[in-house]
């Protein structure tokens, strides 16, 4: 079974590696703006951090692994890009529906919810799902971002764009 193959167990780990790297940066700059950019940065952190079995990015470096350049940390942030936007969409996903739990846990919306619980409740839930909004945006932003930045080719960058 993939899931329990070494390449699978390798990629996760450095995924998530790569992850939690990308994202202690990001938390680091968001600091410097404002304490509640900073924990908006910490809570998608925590809700990417939450679940999910990182089957995209497994995906992407074993395709790029037919190629003749297969350096896998080449591939890396173009394989976290593809992670970081299947988390956006589940963001924006979670507010279509309504949802406020994925994986198990609280997501933005849940956890912006519980932060901004002394609002009016449909205020409360406003807010939280602003939040949600924006953290998919951001993160559609910093796939886009890591493709850009990645050692490939323009040509490259531009097609998986």
């Amino acid at each position: 079974m993939i899931l329990k193959s070494e390449a699978y167990k390798h990629t996760v780990d450095s995924v998530n590696t790569f992850l939690e790297s990308y994202f202690a940066t990001q938390i680091e700059a968001a600091k410097k703006v404002d304490a509640s950019y900073e924990r908006l940065w910490q809570t998608m952190r925590t809700v990417t951090k939450s679940g999910g079995k990182r089957m995209r990015p497994y995906l992407t470096t074993l395709a790029y692994q037919l190629s003749p350049d297969n350096d896998k940390k080449r591939i890396l942030p173009v394989a976290v890009a593809h992670e970081l936007l299947h988390t956006a969409v589940l963001m924006h996903d979670d507010i279509i529906d309504h949802d406020l739990v994925r994986h198990g846990t609280k997501n933005i919306s849940g956890l912006y919810n519980d932060l901004y619980r002394t609002y009016d409740g449909e205020e409360s839930l406003h807010y939280a799902n602003s939040a949600a909004i924006l953290s998919g945006d951001l993160l559609i932003s910093a796939a886009y971002t890591l493709i850009v930045n990645s050692e490939f080719e323009i040509e490259n960058k531009l097609d998986a764009l």
